[in-house]
């Protein structure tokens, strides 16, 4: 063997033995923060703060690997922990906060603000904000808003917002506003409105408006309005105006108005106006006026006018009239009607046009009525009651 290749040989050999002496002698215990919460203290293979931390070290610029978490200020790294966080006199450890820009990674990581990545077998609690990808096996806690994209088997709650991309196999709690795109196998619940696309098992619960495209499998609940598409298997109430396109297997109620398309398999009720088009299996009820196309199985009831179209299978009534056509199977009460009734009574004040039926009765008639039997008040004898048609103009 040739000088060279001896030299060469003793080069390989003593590279690693400087490297591992040159970590040994950059490595420097950690004092605690606090000896009392933080008694052990932790190891900093390193230089300044960065590096390799183990143990209870509070602020590392790399990698911290640490059994149970404490003293934890700042990692701009991995912060890898093997167990749930320590517990002081039964409770968590108030001092395991600080702020994780990077990974927290472990069985329950715990960070008071939590941005990058955190990843939990049981899952992952941030005091402060949690944002970018997280997943739970069990839940996912935020003590204020929650933004990105977030998992978890069971649950996930945040104090304020939750804005993004969000599942749970259970539900979803919101402290503020609900936005993006949301998912649970039971319900979602914001203290505010939800926005985007959100689905639920069971329901939606909103303190505030709902807008977007929203689907329960029982009911959606809104204090406020309710805008969109929304689908729900059983019922969709809003505490102020319904808007869109909206339907439900029992029924629809609205303390403000409807606009646009709805439909119930039983009712519709609205303390406001109906407007667009209407169906349910039995009734519509609007405390003022219905302008479109409305269509019931039995009945159709408006405080107001009726404007448009509207049928039903047993009874119309308008508290102040209808102007366009009217079709049912029994009854239609109103104090005038402009255009065309039909039905087996039509019972009006004021007439203006045709109706059909089998008792047409007029208080004051401009127009036609063909029935067996028809009667106008103002008309005089013997023409006030005639059979099959009686006209006055």
């Amino acid at each position: 063997m040739d000088a060279n290749s001896s030299s060469a040989g003793r080069a390989g050999i003593c590279t690693p033995l400087l490297a591992l002496l040159a970590m040994s002698l950059w490595a420097a215990p950690v004092e605690a923060q606090d000896p009392d919460a933080c008694p052990a203290g932790g190891v900093l293979l390193g230089a300044g703060n960065t590096g390799i931390g183990v143990g209870h070290v509070p602020r590392v610029n790399g990698l911290r690997v640490n059994f149970r978490d404490r003293c934890l200020d700042e990692v701009n790294g991995i912060n890898l922990t093997l167990w749930t966080p320590h517990r002081i006199g039964g409770h968590l450890d108030d001092v395991v906060g600080g702020r994780v820009r990077g990974a927290a990674v472990g069985v329950l990581p715990w960070a008071g603000d939590l941005q990058g990545v955190g990843i939990g077998l049981a899952g992952v609690v941030s005091d402060d904000a949690m944002q970018g990808v997280q997943v739970g096996g069990f839940g996912l806690v935020s003590g204020t808003r929650m933004q990105g994209v977030q998992a978890a088997g069971f649950g996930l709650v945040s104090g304020t917002d939750m804005r993004g991309v969000q599942a749970a196999g259970l539900g979803l709690v919101s402290g503020r506003e609900m936005r993006g795109v949301q998912a649970a196998g039971l319900g979602l619940v914001s203290g505010r409105g939800i926005q985007g696309i959100q689905a639920a098992g069971l329901g939606l619960v909103a303190e505030g408006n709902i807008t977007g495209v929203q689907a329960a499998g029982l009911g959606l609940v809104a204090e406020g309005e309710i805008r969109g598409v929304q689908a729900a298997g059983l019922g969709l109430v809003a505490e102020g105006s319904v808007k869109g396109v909206q339907a439900a297997g029992l029924g629809l109620v609205s303390t403000g108005d409807m606009v646009g398309l709805q439909a119930a398999g039983l009712g519709l009720v609205s303390d406001g106006s109906l407007t667009g088009i209407q169906v349910a299996g039995i009734g519509l009820v609007a405390s003022r006026s219905m302008e479109g196309i409305q269509i019931a199985g039995i009945g159709l009831v408006a405080g107001d006018a009726m404007t448009g179209v509207q049928a039903a299978g047993w009874r119309i009534a308008s508290g102040a009239g209808i102007d366009g056509v009217a079709v049912t199977g029994y009854r239609t009460t109103a104090p005038r009607l402009t255009g065309l009734g039909v039905a087996g009574w039509n019972d009006l004040q004021v007439q203006q046009g045709l109706t059909i039926g089998i008792y047409n009765h007029a208080r004051h008639l401009r127009g036609v009525q063909v029935g067996l039997i028809n009667r106008a008040d103002n008309n005089s004898p013997p023409f006030r009651w005639l059979p099959i048609m009686n006209a006055s103009f």
